[in-house]
């Protein structure tokens, strides 16, 4: 959803409280990083489904996980052939290129925000950290459909159904829990000892990683080991509520 400032103010009390905050993200790298480093509400932004990790004060990229450049060829060939009214963007890093014979719907602005426009030919010619799909439901599917038969594709991309009209396309080592373990690594913690605060879809990241809590009521994950946190009262202040509810999650600090 939206980058509400009630989140962006729950973020920077997070980060004044003494942990350093990790954001991980479906939004491409360059929105999501710049709202954030200028309200200092995040020091890394793990964007696009894990496959740009952003340091959000200096918008530095970290690290990506790459389209191998004769897939991102391969895959816009295939479906412009196979259906022309498809749009295409593709995101290299904190920048985005797009080509659409149909504008994105509304409802997917947060997604596609911030694309520039060029010609299809120089838009594929370079490896890619994500590219999207857009366009009617039947005719995506059927044009996806035709990725099937090109050459080494198996195992090589992952699709990631945003919406009935639009795909995401990354590489097969873009992960959230991947970009994860790279922030620890970059940060010098200990590998797995971050607290992870989840949303519906991301219960996958409680498998690795103990200290887990999330955000309970009806878009919470159902999942038995980890702390639910939800406020009885709900005119009480979310931040202060969280923060305490945080703290026996919370690692230990290292000690002299």
């Amino acid at each position: 959803g939206g980058l509400h400032p009630e989140r962006l103010r729950l973020l920077r009390r997070l980060r004044e409280a003494g942990p350093g905050v990790i954001l991980s993200t479906s939004r491409p790298a360059h929105p999501a990083t710049s709202l954030l480093g200028a309200s200092g509400a995040a020091d890394m932004v793990i964007a696009a489904e894990g496959s740009v990790l952003v340091d959000a004060a200096r918008q530095e990229v970290l690290r990506t996980e790459l389209i191998d450049p004769d897939h991102v060829l391969g895959i816009g060939l295939a479906i412009r052939t196979a259906e022309p009214s498809i749009g295409l963007q593709v995101e290299r890093g904190m920048h985005a290129f797009c080509s659409h014979p149909r504008t994105p719907p509304p409802a997917l602005d947060w997604l596609f925000a911030g694309g520039t426009p060029c010609d299809v030919q120089k838009l594929l010619q370079r490896p890619a950290t994500r590219m999207l799909l857009h366009g009617r439901p039947r005719r995506l599917r059927s044009a996806v459909d035709a990725l099937a038969g090109i050459p080494g594709m198996d195992g090589s991309v992952r699709l990631i159904d945003y919406a009935p009209d639009c795909i995401g396309i990354v590489g097969p080592s873009a992960d959230r829990s991947v970009g994860l373990q790279r922030a620890e690594s970059i940060l010098g913690v200990p590998r797995y000892s971050t607290l992870v605060c989840v949303g519906r879809g991301d219960a996958h990241l409680l498998e690795r990683w103990p200290r887990s809590c999330t955000w309970g009521g009806p878009a919470g994950p159902a999942c038995s080991v980890t702390g639910e946190i939800l406020p009885e009262d709900p005119s009480s202040d979310p931040v202060g509520f969280l923060l305490e509810r945080l703290a026996p999650f919370r690692p230990p600090m290292p000690t002299e």
